[in-house]
């Protein structure tokens, strides 16, 4: 569809500016758009691929794009003195007047095609590595992310639930009171990406690239470990004990440590996430909630 297909279609107040990013971009394809929130395009230009985020107007009150932009040219330099494993997109700019981020395409295949084949324990074994390392990286996060907000998260995801799913009330009373006696160690804060899953991640000849800062945060390490192994299961079929040696060890691998209670803690919260989205699933993901839960005892 081209852009100007796409112009008739588009009605959206909080991402206003979407209409002028397309007009002066005839030759874009829209790659994922979640009306009132983002939309992330492809764009051919002057012989050149780049992917560009349009943002709502909410993202310009804490400069938001300014600084996933400053967080991608910090983490490219890194990338470029090989103080990361991994590659980084070539950011290009931050757009204040269309409030859109510009990278540059990176090459490579989705991990998805490697998670798939005999690459599989390679694969899921850089990815992470690649984790234990942006939990080093000397890179100030612009946002912070506790266990409050996990909880305030979570809190939404039952509220949601409860509405499309009154049948599994009981279930959900009961996770949400043990989640409420967890017994858990101090928290620790250090870097990371903030949303963690196989989808971020390109391999070319072995190399794997890590795509989206948005949401890079001072937080707890193992919540990027547990949002990586859930999604491994939930999405591509992957079970989770099989795997998580190698992935654990890939993340020794960087030098950098974790507790395996945080890791099923923030594991039952991914699990409660899912169950929101995938009423059908809610049951089964709830109990893979408690389960996780059960393991951190």
């Amino acid at each position: 569809m081209t852009s100007h297909a796409m112009l008739k279609m588009i009605e959206d107040s909080e991402l206003d500016t979407l209409i002028a990013v397309l007009h002066e971009n005839p030759n874009t394809r829209i790659v994922k758009y979640s009306p009132g929130k983002r939309c992330l395009l492809a764009v051919e230009k002057n012989g050149r691929s780049y992917f560009a985020k349009v943002y709502p107007k909410k993202f310009m009150k804490h400069a938001r794009g300014e600084k996933i932009h400053l967080v991608g040219e910090k983490l490219r330099e890194l990338a470029d003195m090989k103080q990361v494993s991994f590659r980084i997109p070539k950011p290009v700019c931050w757009d204040s007047a269309t409030r859109t981020l510009w990278q540059e395409e990176l090459t490579g295949a989705p991990a998805e095609v490697f998670l798939r084949d005999s690459a599989k324990n390679q694969t899921i074994f850089a990815i992470g590595q690649g984790i234990g390392e942006i939990s080093k990286v000397e890179i100030a996060p612009p946002r912070f992310f506790d266990r409050r907000e996990q909880l305030k998260d979570t809190v939404e995801f039952v509220r949601r639930m409860g509405v499309l799913n009154p049948e599994d009330s009981a279930l959900i009373e009961k996770l949400m009171a043990v989640l409420g006696d967890a017994e858990l160690p101090g928290e620790r804060a250090v870097p990371i990406h903030g949303d963690m899953h196989p989808q971020q991640w390109l391999f070319e000849n072995g190399s794997p690239g890590l795509l989206d800062f948005e949401d890079f945060s001072l937080g707890e390490v193992e919540r990027d470990l547990a949002s990586f192994l859930v999604q491994l299961e939930a999405e591509n079929g992957l079970n989770r004990q099989q795997h998580e040696t190698v992935f654990l060890d890939g993340f020794r691998a960087s030098g950098s440590d974790f507790d395996s209670t945080l890791v099923n803690y923030y594991a039952a919260h991914k699990w409660i996430a899912k169950a929101s989205k995938k009423p059908a699933k809610a049951a089964e993901f709830l109990t893979k909630a408690l389960d996780s839960l059960e393991l951190s005892k």
